[in-house]
């Protein structure tokens, strides 16, 4: 057993050094990001030659239509075999995985702009997590009721064709992703703050994180309505995780009254660590193994969000009695706050006068 595990973490050592040059995180499929950012996704079919051709077979989101031609010249670099073989770890002297056939696979988007030139043939994006990717990252290649996408497994590394969900699967989670989703429109559309919130609790539950983020900062654009809503989700308790991104889409919304939310966040966040930092140990923000933990972290995150959104709603006075004490709060319990720094440091570009080491 010793022999065997010293076999595959040299051959992985092997691996990683073979790749000098790609110590970086590179671009990797991600359903979540896919789902919440494509315009268009479909499952489309190559043919018998893999040229970045395809012909759409099923759409379900975007303007696409069934039996029309999609041009992605990108993905014609997986006529090239080796671009096609799944990747897993495997010892000296096993072979590779076949290659996958790579005709047929879902596609998730993002349609070129109108203003672009020649938007049908080769503009199309991959949907990514913070920007549109090279295509090969926005698809998903089918084979024998399996998916196989285009992931970096290690960094160092290049991202390479890695086995994932089944096939049904992936179906079964686009179709749930696309319900909601409906929902989330309709409710945009008919300016109904609580509905859109319905999605994006939907959202979150059914393990959409992305999409419950932007769905999330969509209530901010919804007036009062959506501030109503926001300061609703601000005094639930069970929302706390939401309580930092609630705060500042009720920024967002431009509505009177906010500077007033985000004070009684920072009282209610100094009444709770001046509660509990005496009895918090040095890295207590790791003890993931601690039920408190999570709550500790949320805490945390709504308080500092708060102080920085006060940063931009309005000037805060010299010498504010709740920055004081927090200030005060923070550094006397060093053990319990070191590492976290930036809570002081929050305060201090409020009130540098608050910086205990200016003269």
């Amino acid at each position: 057993m010793r022999r065997n595990l010293f076999l595959v973490l040299a051959t992985a050592t092997v691996w990683v050094w073979t790749w000098p040059t790609a110590a970086a995180i590179r671009p990797s499929f991600d359903l979540d990001s896919a789902l919440a950012r494509a315009t268009d996704i479909a499952w489309v079919d190559e043919g018998a030659v893999i040229d970045g051709d395809f012909t759409v077979r099923r759409v379900w989101r975007g303007e696409l239509e069934v039996g029309e031609t999609l041009m992605l010249p990108d993905l014609a670099e997986m006529a090239d075999p080796d671009m096609r073989v799944p990747h897993r770890w495997i010892l000296p002297g096993q072979e590779a995985d076949p290659p996958i056939a790579g005709r047929e696979l879902i596609v998730f988007l993002v349609r070129p702009a109108q203003d672009e030139p020649d938007p049908d043939t080769g503009a199309w994006r991959g949907a990514g997590r913070y920007t549109d990717i090279d295509p090969r990252y926005g698809g998903v290649w089918l084979e024998g009721g399996r998916t196989y996408s285009f992931v970096q497994v290690i960094n160092p590394g290049p991202s390479v064709l890695t086995e994932g969900v089944s096939r049904l699967q992936m179906e079964a989670t686009i179709a749930a992703h696309q319900v909601i989703q409906a929902g989330r429109d309709a409710a945009v559309a008919e300016g109904d703050a609580a509905a859109l919130l319905d999605a994006v609790w939907t959202f979150d539950a059914m393990g959409f994180h992305l999409s419950s983020l932007l769905g999330f900062e969509a209530v901010s654009g919804m007036g009062a309505a959506g501030a109503e809503q926001l300061r609703g989700v601000l005094a639930d308790r069970s929302r706390l995780a939401w309580h930092a991104h609630g705060l500042e889409a009720l920024v967002r919304t431009g509505q009177p009254g906010v500077e007033d939310d985000l004070w009684a966040a920072v009282d209610e966040g100094y009444e709770y660590f001046r509660e509990t930092l005496p009895s918090l140990q040095a890295g207590w923000w790791n003890h993931l193994e601690d039920p408190r933990t999570s709550g500790h972290r949320e805490q945390y995150g709504r308080l500092i969000r708060a102080l920085g959104l006060l940063r931009e709603v309005h000037p805060v006075p010299r010498d504010h009695p709740r920055l004081v004490q927090l200030v005060d709060l923070w550094t006397h319990h060093q053990s319990a706050t070191r590492g976290l720094e930036q809570m002081v440091e929050a305060c201090v570009a409020l009130d540098p006068g608050l910086n205990r080491e200016s003269p």
